[in-house]
């Protein structure tokens, strides 16, 4: 932060630090920035009659359950998971089926952090089965 290239005051500076460290610091998280956890993790796959192709921002396999995590910086985040854009739905549930399948014996957990307003947005199940690869009809019905 502190390059001469980025421009970025002092003040700037600080906030920044900040807001990642707050995120980096949520117990929530801790497990996406712990031991065996992954970053900018590609995926791919057939999931739902579906390709898919992306890249997880954070994810780890623990025994219990599997951590997908993305990082959105919208200056203003939804106020709830049920109001988040359903582009970002549709890419987390496609992520979800995906290591659904590579892990169907764990529970496969997705979270959205708006980075602008360090907000933490756990998204829940039933919400992502909405969304999931083949829920919905790919365009206007004919």
């Amino acid at each position: 932060l502190a390059r001469p290239g980025n421009g970025l005051d002092a003040a700037e500076q600080a906030r920044l630090a900040g807001l990642v460290l707050a995120v980096m610091d949520d117990t929530a998280l801790a497990p996406l920035f712990g031991p065996g956890s992954r970053a900018e993790q590609p995926v791919a796959g057939v999931a739902g009659g579906r390709v898919i192709v992306g890249q997880v921002d954070r994810m780890v396999v623990c025994p219990d359950a599997v951590l997908l995590c993305d990082f959105k910086t919208n200056r203003l985040p939804p106020k709830d998971a049920e109001s988040t854009s359903v582009l970002y739905l549709r890419q987390m549930a496609s992520y979800r089926a995906l290591m659904a399948g590579l892990y169907p014996d764990r529970p496969v957990r997705c979270i959205l952090v708006w980075t602008e307003a360090v907000q933490i947005m756990p998204l829940p199940d039933s919400l992502l089965a909405l969304h999931a690869p083949g829920a919905e009809p790919d365009g206007p019905a004919t």
